[in-house]
């Protein structure tokens, strides 16, 4: 065999083992986004009914009569994935007279912040507890007050 063929013949070899190595090497990727959505999921079990009893009363400094405080308890539960939520209170539906504040905020002056730094990750339990007071002014009834726990930033 000449010379020339024999170098032809190597060279050959050498690129087709030099094309099957770079063709072995040879790879692509791409990105696959996985869209998480935001997750602020607020619910409250219990609750029900403060009962006022007339006897015994109590008398303020304005002289006014007003019903002994009661309580109620209930339960709140939230999950978040969020690492800067809080929650906040708020009643509507109060009448003069009518005073109603959830574990010692006071909701008869507006929103209140309920939790401050909510946890993220799990399912969170906060025990709740109503308290309620009516002035004698406060027709007698069932008087319904709709308090709205809010999630956010």
């Amino acid at each position: 065999m000449s010379r020339r063929k024999v170098m032809f013949s190597v060279l050959l070899v050498v690129f087709m083992g030099l094309s099957a190595i770079s063709y072995a090497s040879d790879e692509a990727s791409h990105t696959v986004t996985i869209a998480v959505p935001e997750v602020d999921k607020i619910w409250v079990d219990g609750g029900g009914t403060l009962q006022l009893y007339w006897e015994p009363f109590d008398i303020d400094e304005e002289n006014k009569i007003s019903y002994p405080n009661a309580l109620l308890d209930a339960l709140l539960k939230y999950v978040t994935n969020a690492s800067d939520r809080k929650i906040t209170a708020e009643a509507s539906g109060l009448i003069e007279g009518l005073s109603l504040s959830v574990n010692g905020e006071d909701l008869t002056g507006g929103a209140v912040i309920l939790v401050q730094s909510c946890e993220a990750g799990s399912v969170q339990k906060v025990e709740l507890t109503y308290d309620g007071k009516a002035d004698i002014v406060v027709p007698a009834g069932n008087h319904e007050v709709l308090v709205t726990y809010t999630i956010t930033n």
